[in-house]
């Protein structure tokens, strides 16, 4: 009951209040989620990095752990973890989203060209400033 009333109002408050809300539950995370006026975007921060986001609640959950879990955590999803690559492979990630498999791609040290694609404009927006 207590969640649901918790994502009830996080559903129904402007962006920049959810963040300041999350960001008290979370106070104990290094993730902290911001709403960029400007740029008509909510991002995630946890240290140096930088995530943006266009869809609040999908945000607020792909990040909650941090932007580094994520990128890990969908490499493993579509098992790209177990591919060894070469420096200058060319990776090409239809349906990108925010693009972050370049999350996990960084951590590898190697040297990638990645292309990205996503129709949707607001995660498109989102996927141009995180790569």
């Amino acid at each position: 009951m207590i969640k649901k009333i918790f994502l009830f109002i996080l559903n129904n408050t402007n962006a920049n209040l959810s963040c300041k809300i999350i960001n008290f539950f979370y106070f104990f995370r290094e993730t902290k989620f911001f709403f960029d006026k400007q740029k008509n975007l909510l991002f995630a921060k946890e240290k140096e990095r930088i995530r943006y986001f266009s869809d609040k609640m999908r945000g607020f959950y792909l990040y909650r752990y941090g932007i580094i879990f994520r990128g890990i955590e969908i490499a493993k999803s579509y098992f790209i973890d177990k591919i060894n690559f070469k420096k200058d492979e060319i990776i090409i990630d239809i349906g990108a989203n925010y693009g972050d498999l370049s999350i996990y791609f960084d951590k590898l040290n190697v040297k990638l060209i990645c292309h990205n694609f996503e129709p949707e404009k607001n995660a498109f927006k989102a996927l141009k400033l995180n790569n």
